[in-house]
């Protein structure tokens, strides 16, 4: 097979795509994956008991402000 004819093999019935597909994509995965994600660790592990009074530490927000750093 040529390179020509694999090309217009290839671009056969091609179509545009939507503008901010891509985008569209990573919001519904993350609108639809954060939840069920928090859902499933919420299902297996459960609550800290101490939670109430972890939050107000500042080495808690320290952990939360690294993590949404790399996210």
């Amino acid at each position: 097979m040529k390179t020509d004819e694999l090309v217009s093999l290839l671009a056969a019935g091609a179509t545009p795509v939507p503008a901010h597909a891509v985008g569209r994509r990573f919001a519904t995965a993350l609108g639809l994956g954060l939840p069920a994600a928090l859902l499933l660790l919420m299902a297996t592990h459960g609550l800290r008991p101490d939670l109430p009074h972890v939050v107000v530490e500042w080495t808690f927000w320290l952990k939360v402000v690294f993590a949404a750093t790399l996210a």
